[in-house]
């Protein structure tokens, strides 16, 4: 439950902040109030017909999906369904690399944003967004968390890996901070994880109080075990989304054990939130109005 402060700002400070910078994250959380609710025929209908819309625009605006779907004589019109993605080649991790610019559109929404992979694999990707791109897995994350109680405007702990500030500009540090002071969002890095240090953080939950913590599966894990080894509870239900890693059962029982309700998601870099739990806790809804998972 949102505070007087969470109503204002999720009903009319970020609303009007979003439109004001041109962004339809707000629209495109009202549309995706409604397509949660269409049953799965329907969402695969409109799969259907995006894909369809994104394969003319490859096919007319980059060199390497023309040339792809020339050599299988295949055409926007033969999709009747995402099972039909099987008549394009996988997209493996050398042609990635070898095809960039190929791949690219040569016409607008043109790319506005740059991100590399983790690297986990050894080999990072570098990955281009448009604008648009964006404000989906904005809206996308906002929905998927809010299944699991999180409602903008919460005070929320981010108990996740953490990036030194010290790396970016003077201008993007003072950007992050005014943003997490106004969503109020306390991120505290989940790497250490002795005994002072989760101390620490059990500390700042009794100051903070947050009304949601999003975190790192096997953080959140091992700070919930911290917590109920020593009884240290004494705060209400909070609910916990974890991610970047699987949530394993016995992490899940120590979890709602020290907090609350744990809610699983699964996400990856290059597309952000892929697939949320809700609170019948029985497996995860894949975010269909935006990838084909």
């Amino acid at each position: 439950m949102s505070d007087l402060y969470g109503q204002l700002l999720s009903k009319t400070l970020f609303p009007a902040f979003e439109a004001a910078r041109g962004r339809p994250t707000v629209p495109l959380l009202r549309y995706l109030a409604e397509t949660q609710m269409w049953s799965p025929g329907q969402l695969r209908e409109l799969q259907t017909g995006l894909l369809r819309r994104l394969l003319r625009h490859a096919y007319r605006h980059t060199t390497y999906y023309r040339r792809v779907m020339d050599e299988r004589g295949l055409r926007a019109e033969d999709i009747m369904s995402p099972a039909d993605l099987a008549k394009l080649p996988l997209l493996d991790r050398p042609t990635l690399r070898a095809t960039m610019i190929d791949r690219t559109a040569n016409a607008p929404p043109t790319a506005v944003i740059r991100k590399v992979t983790s690297g986990s694999s050894g080999q990072p990707v570098e990955v281009l967004y448009n604008a648009e791109s964006r404000h989906w897995r904005d809206a996308i994350r906002m929905r998927g968390y809010g299944w699991g109680g999180y409602q903008l405007g919460n005070r929320t702990l981010h108990y996740w890996g953490f990036v030194p500030m010290s790396t970016t500009t003077w201008w993007k540090r003072s950007k992050v901070i005014v943003d997490r002071l106004f969503k109020r969002d306390l991120f505290i890095d989940c790497t250490p994880r002795g005994e002072e240090a989760l101390m620490h953080v059990v500390e700042q939950i009794r100051e903070f109080k947050p009304q949601s913590i999003i975190a790192y599966a096997s953080g959140a894990g091992a700070l919930a075990r911290f917590v109920n080894d020593r009884g240290l509870r004494d705060w209400d239900n909070i609910p916990v989304l974890t991610g970047a890693e699987g949530l394993l059962p016995h992490d899940r029982v120590e979890i709602d054990k020290a907090f609350g309700a744990a809610f699983d998601t699964y996400g990856c870099r290059e597309v952000m939130l892929m697939a949320s739990e809700c609170e019948a806790h029985d497996g995860l809804h894949t975010s269909m109005e935006n990838m084909i998972v």
